[in-house]
């Protein structure tokens, strides 16, 4: 049953997430573009990285899943 619920809840962040960057790309929408810059020179290294917004609505999207499959899995036990 954990297993379960851990793919429910693995697989809705990875849809979500995804479709947020690639509507991001598409549609050239800053806020939900994934980017990132990495520089090594003789000084070290620098980097950024921007926009974990998609993430953090993919994780949202989550924990929001996994209640739901829950909540419908106590349901159909009872």
């Amino acid at each position: 049953m954990r297993y379960k619920r851990f793919l429910v809840g693995l697989f809705t962040f990875i849809i979500i997430s995804s479709a947020l960057i690639l509507i991001g790309e598409q549609f050239s929408v800053d806020w939900l573009k994934f980017s990132y810059e990495y520089e090594a020179g003789d000084e070290g290294f620098f980097f950024s990285a921007s926009s974990f917004l998609p993430f953090i609505i993919g994780l949202a999207a989550s924990a929001i899943a996994e209640k739901i499959y829950v909540r419908k899995l106590y349901k159909k036990a009872v």
